[in-house]
């Protein structure tokens, strides 16, 4: 079914999963993911920005890989060589839609949680404000107690690549959902969802997103002029999220 599959253009990374150990002693599975720094840092601030606005995704971390457990690591060293820094996605111990799609041959299940408010207009809502172009199937998990949670967000702020001079606040940037999620959905299931992310948006409103790129250490990937412009198209985006969500939906 068109739009189930991930695009096979998109950059390939080599994602590990295993056991790590965190700060507090806890040894926690987790995918663990060889990212350049641009998508290593749009990886933490878009896990931190969900998490501010109680859009649900799984834990983040940053992980120091030995090259004792693992040579097969390379984008990014420690200080010291002795380690490379990978970016850390705590198992959320589900499945995506598209694999749940490959077992039973029908999105029933996934897109009845899915479609439970106010999940789904915060998936239109936060996508819409990223600029994420890469929610495809595969892009979204569901747990067997029906809890969702978005997942692989390094090709949000207009791609795994950009730059400032590719970040426009009003721009509609390419949204999957719109391929393979919106036709799926009901005339009132659209105004729920328009309903919700005027909600997303208004607490977005309330949020420090300076101090969030800082805190969850994103900011000492992009540096400090992307990080700037970064801060600054998300600021601009606001006023536009809802004519671009609606657009998204389908719904003008």
């Amino acid at each position: 079914m068109k739009g189930l599959t991930p695009n096979a253009n998109r950059t390939a990374n080599s994602v590990y999963r295993g056991e790590i150990l965190l700060e507090n002693g806890d040894i926690r599975r987790a995918f663990l993911k060889d990212l350049d720094p641009r998508q290593f840092g749009n990886e933490l601030f878009v896990a931190a920005l969900a998490e501010h606005l109680k859009v649900p995704v799984p834990d983040a971390a940053i992980v120091l890989v030995p090259l004792s457990v693992c040579d097969q690591f390379r984008k990014i060293h420690d200080h010291t060589g002795d380690n490379f820094i990978a970016f850390g996605s705590i198992d959320a111990s589900g499945s995506t839609v598209a694999q749940v799609f490959d077992e039973l041959g029908s999105l029933d299940t996934p897109l009845r949680h899915i479609k439970s408010s106010p999940m789904l207009g915060q998936l239109y809502g936060l996508d819409t404000w990223i600029a994420n172009i890469d929610r495809h199937a595969n892009n979204l998990i569901v747990r067997g107690d029906g809890q969702v949670f978005l997942i692989d967000h390094g090709h949000c702020f207009s791609g795994p690549a950009w730059s400032p001079s590719d970040l426009d606040a009003n721009k509609s940037y390419d949204c999957r959902l719109r391929e393979w999620l919106t036709p799926r959905l009901e005339q009132f299931e659209k105004d729920e969802a328009m309903a919700d992310v005027k909600k997303v948006m208004s607490a977005v409103l309330t949020k420090d997103m300076q101090e969030i790129v800082v805190d969850c250490l994103a900011s000492n990937l992009y540096g400090a002029t992307d990080t700037d412009a970064v801060i600054g198209f998300l600021e601009a985006r606001i006023s536009h999220v809802e004519s671009l969500a609606a657009t998204a939906l389908e719904t003008v």
